[in-house]
């Protein structure tokens, strides 16, 4: 409720202008915390019990809840189950809505199995572990400006996508080489950057949503109507977390679970790459701005 909540009022607020920077700058205090929570823990974790950390987090928690009463709401609108049926008629948000499921396996496969990858197979202590969260935090916020960025100069945006989830899939297929905390630091480094471009693409599918049906997002229902669809994303990267989780606990070791995950994420950008070329590079121009989406059905 908190995450789809807040991001529906934030895509409702940030207008068309520089849109990609803003949901870039969102994604980006969003990571903040999965640097800074594991580096913060790893040394509090020196000097206090593990259970005093989940009562500091909530303690931090307070000061940000008095500020969310300040915050102005949005006109409220009715929404109904059965308007999404025609967004299901659309291939579009089938394909998008599948590839998010999938993507998000490896959410699942890092919350169970990274840690323990570091400190097994890498021998990291916990202070390490730590410091490889914060800068991996560090680096994905940078790169969600990077590519918040390069996405509204890039002509071919699929392009541009695909190229996100092969540098994901092949340095999580890449940790089969990693021997060390630096090694470690590259391969993340590719990783995250790769996620960021994906993240960045479907939070723009999310948040055209609100455009015009006739040229709006993959889960278009009605103008402004964008708390259903937000819902619905989180629930398939919750499941596809758990899914990730599930699959992680599969295995034997805690490297296969990457690797796995790896391949799964090139399958998923050859899929894109068949269906580009299928559709001309059209099949994705949802992920435009509106003016964009505009003039290419003026050119259809």
């Amino acid at each position: 409720m908190l995450v789809a909540g807040n991001n529906s009022l934030y895509y409702k607020s940030i207008g068309e202008h520089r849109k990609e920077l803003k949901i870039g700058f969102y994604n980006a205090t969003s990571q903040f915390g999965y640097g800074a929570g594991p580096f913060v823990a790893g040394i509090l974790m020196n000097f206090v019990k593990f259970r005093y950390i989940f009562v500091t987090a909530a303690i931090i928690m307070i000061p940000f809840f008095i500020l969310s009463l300040n915050l102005k709401d949005t006109i409220h609108e009715k929404f109904f189950i059965k308007e999404y049926k025609k967004a299901f008629e659309r291939r579009e948000t089938i394909l998008i809505l599948l590839a998010v499921l999938f993507f998000s396996f490896h959410y699942g496969i890092e919350n169970v199995c990274f840690s323990l990858f570091l400190e097994k197979n890498i021998l990291l202590t916990k202070q390490f572990i730590g410091h490889v969260y914060l800068i991996v935090g560090v680096v994905l916020i940078t790169s969600t400006f990077i590519t918040a960025y390069l996405f509204k100069r890039v002509k071919e945006k699929i392009i541009f996508m695909i190229t996100g989830l092969i540098l994901s899939g092949v340095s999580l297929i890449s940790l089969m080489w990693c021997n060390n905390f630096l090694e470690i630091i590259v391969a993340k480094f590719f990783h995250v950057f790769g996620d960021a471009i994906f993240i960045l693409f479907y939070s723009l599918a999310i948040s055209n949503t609100i455009e015009d049906k006739k040229i709006g997002g993959p889960l278009a229902i009605e103008d402004k109507k964008i708390g259903g669809p937000l819902g619905l994303l989180f629930t398939l990267i919750t499941a596809g977390s758990l899914i990730g989780s599930l699959i992680g606990g599969f295995f034997n070791d805690y490297l296969s679970p990457f690797v796995f995950s790896g391949i799964l994420i090139l399958l998923l950008s050859l899929f894109s790459v068949i269906i580009s070329i299928k559709n001309k590079n059209q099949f994705f121009d949802f992920i435009n701005s509106k003016e964009e989406m505009v003039l290419h059905e003026e050119k259809r």
